[in-house]
């Protein structure tokens, strides 16, 4: 029987991570969170966030910095964007900030206030002088540059 109950533990550990993050409604979460394959927000979240996916559900509201391959936002956000891939601002999707993205798609109901540019890097360039988010030009794609937070 305990042979057993330690097999299973064993099993536990040795599992995938999936690195995927979910907050939910009426969760508030104040933090970071980096190198996460997907995170998906239907409460708020007040930090900063690198990850390959992220998704903004319509109850959702986001105030930060975001770093991420492709974004889906139907909430709100409060903060710098870059999205190295495609950005869809779904339904009544909102932005206020700064915005950067290599493919953009904005639905009528959606809004945009603040800047919007085009990402011309590569995978590995994150922004290039920007106050909020610093780039590093990394010859390694398996190195990611750090986002660091602006002083004033």
């Amino acid at each position: 029987m305990l042979g057993d109950s330690n097999k299973k533990i064993n099993e536990i550990k040795n599992a995938p991570v999936s690195g995927c993050m979910n907050i939910g409604e009426k969760v508030l979460f104040k933090g970071d969170v980096l190198n996460a394959e997907s995170v998906n927000i239907d409460g708020s979240f007040e930090g900063k966030i690198e990850t390959s996916n992220f998704i903004l559900g319509k109850s959702g509201f986001f105030k930060g910095d975001i770093i991420a391959n492709t974004a889906d936002i139907r909430g709100t956000i409060d903060g710098t964007v870059l999205i190295k891939s495609k950005l869809s601002i779904s339904g009544e999707g909102a932005i206020k900030g700064k915005v950067i993205y290599k493919t953009i798609s904005i639905s009528d109901k959606a809004q945009i206030e603040g800047t919007l540019k085009k990402y011309k890097g590569s995978d590995n360039i994150i922004v290039k002088d920007d106050p909020v988010l610093k780039v590093e030009n990394k010859s390694d794609s398996s190195t990611r540059a750090e986002p660091k937070k602006a002083t004033m």
